[in-house]
């Protein structure tokens, strides 16, 4: 009896282990953890050659995140970020007082963005988007 019990007991922390870990932060799996995105200017005037996202990032103060990377939706076609300030990809961060983080991220330029453009931030938790606008 003590041995069904033991065996009951691992599995179901392997079932919990499992489930934590699987498909996170794919585009399959819903957000775990708030964390809101706001596109708040898109520069295409910089010298770098690229389109220069500013946004405001909004979580749970004194929680942690981490961000895999971004990606943006535009005129259909997938494009990958290229750097990001304000953080670092692929490395935790914890949310301030706040809970509010500016972040700049660069994507290839685009004069033109349209309301079905968006941009993804791909964390630990899910993938959280915005309208490029």
């Amino acid at each position: 009896m003590k041995g069904l019990l033991t065996l009951a007991i691992v599995a179901v922390s392997l079932c919990s282990v499992a489930q934590t870990n699987v498909n996170c932060g794919s585009t399959d799996t819903k957000p775990r953890h708030y964390m809101k995105v706001t596109v708040d200017k898109i520069d295409n005037s910089n010298s770098d050659g690229v389109s220069r996202v500013s946004c405001t990032l909004v979580g749970v103060p004194h929680t942690s995140s981490r961000i895999d990377s971004v990606t943006a939706i535009v005129a259909g076609k997938r494009v990958k970020a290229t750097d990001i300030d304000g953080v670092d990809f692929s490395r935790y961060f914890q949310w301030e007082d706040e809970g509010a983080i500016p972040v700049d991220v660069d994507i290839a330029r685009s004069k033109k963005f349209t309301n079905n453009d968006t941009i993804k931030f791909h964390t630990v938790h899910g993938v959280y988007a915005a309208p490029l606008k």
